[in-house]
């Protein structure tokens, strides 16, 4: 039980009273949860409301809070404090969080792109393998790309189609996941959601577990 309780994020156990967190270049920022959203404040910036995207994650499409155990990430335009720490947190606790990398193989299905949600009757994926592989539906055709990952550094190479003509709508999508892909520089993940990040570390897509 107490093992639980370390590995779970400080929102689930602070509720609104502040969580202050510790960056590894010196930086703080403060950050509370109450419902449904986190509030993020940094020295010398205005207070931040940013909605839940998912349970460990909160975001209003350009800025992005992400949680993993005592852990947090923020990142925001050109700003970006990784590996942030709550001050309250044990050090052995920080140690089982922080050992296990993340990893983004699998199968995910596309939520949003540039904030917004998305709907098609058949929904666009994006798959993961092993092997260095990535392939998926778009909204109208299948695809695939090579990707390379080293640590939350994410980017995807040679993307290829089939060249299925579609609707107004699968086709927007379509042609706006390719172009996400290909500004994609790192990511956030948590248990069920993986949000592409382009190189400022605004979030560009956000996929659910499949």
């Amino acid at each position: 039980m107490k093992l639980l309780l370390v590995l779970l994020p400080s929102l689930l156990l602070a509720g609104p009273k502040p969580v202050h967190y510790n960056c590894p270049g010196g930086q703080t920022f403060d950050a509370s949860y109450p419902s449904n959203r986190a509030e993020v404040t940094i020295p010398g910036k205005p207070r931040l409301k940013l909605p839940s995207i998912s349970t460990f994650s909160f975001s209003d499409g350009f800025t992005l809070l992400s949680l993993k155990g005592p852990e947090a990430t923020f990142a925001s335009g050109t700003i970006t404090l990784a590996n942030c720490l709550d001050s309250t947190a044990p050090p052995q606790s920080i140690t089982k969080a922080t050992a296990q990398p993340q990893s983004p193989i699998g199968h995910w299905a596309l939520a949003k792109l540039a904030g917004q949600p998305v709907t098609l009757n058949q929904p666009a994926t994006l798959n993961l393998s092993v092997d260095g592989g990535a392939a998926g539906f778009a909204g109208c055709n299948k695809y695939n790309s090579g990707y390379t990952t080293s640590g939350s550094a994410l980017t995807f190479s040679n993307i290829a189609s089939t060249k299925i003509a579609c609707d107004g709508d699968r086709m927007k999508v379509e042609s706006e996941l390719f172009r996400v892909l290909g500004k994609t520089a790192s990511f956030a993940l948590d248990a069920t959601t993986f949000t592409l990040l382009n190189a400022a570390g605004q979030p560009l897509a956000t996929l659910r577990k499949l």
